[in-house]
């Protein structure tokens, strides 16, 4: 999808999943951007975080994950509580139409037991899984990751390894 909010220093809000698997997190090689990011994308106009991230993992690897986040503990007509993201950061994100474009990306953290993954070959080169090695040392290893993108990715695959 296209930056939404084209206005110089605009915001678009994204949903992102770190999907950890046997101790490595699935992370995607993404086309327009040239370097590799968590499953997510943008939330679109009508959606709420949750909805957006379900469809952007849907489209975008087709796994059965399984998140880990605090809802609200009340019900009430009107009222949807949504899973509390791990963490909420903006960030710039590059764009030749829109000078300083951010995101706000909600991350969340999840798990699946397979890795039977699908590739979004509209948006990605490639879907790999990387070990904390890989996202600690990705440089030396050849790969583009950002920084943000490495520290995520290692918190998560500690804390899912913690879910019971």
């Amino acid at each position: 999808m296209p930056h939404i909010n084209t206005e110089p220093n605009g915001i678009d809000y994204t949903a992102v999943c770190y999907i950890v698997n046997d101790r490595r997190v699935l992370l995607a090689h993404h086309i327009a951007l040239g370097f590799w990011v968590p499953i997510g994308g943008h939330i679109e106009p009508s959606e709420d975080p949750e909805t957006a991230l379900w469809r952007e993992i849907n489209e975008e690897c087709g796994l059965q994950v399984e998140i880990q986040a605090e809802r609200p503990g009340f019900h009430q007509a009107g009222t949807v509580g949504l899973p509390r993201p791990r963490f909420v950061d903006i960030h710039a994100i590059a764009s030749e139409y829109a000078p300083g474009h951010r995101h706000m990306a909600f991350v969340y953290f999840g798990r699946t037991a397979e890795r039977n993954e699908v590739l979004a070959e509209r948006e990605h080169f490639e879907l790999r899984w990387f070990d904390p090695r890989e996202l600690k040392y990705s440089e030396a290893f050849g790969f583009r990751i950002p920084h943000n993108v490495c520290w995520y990715g290692r918190r998560a695959i500690q804390e899912v390894a913690q879910w019971e």
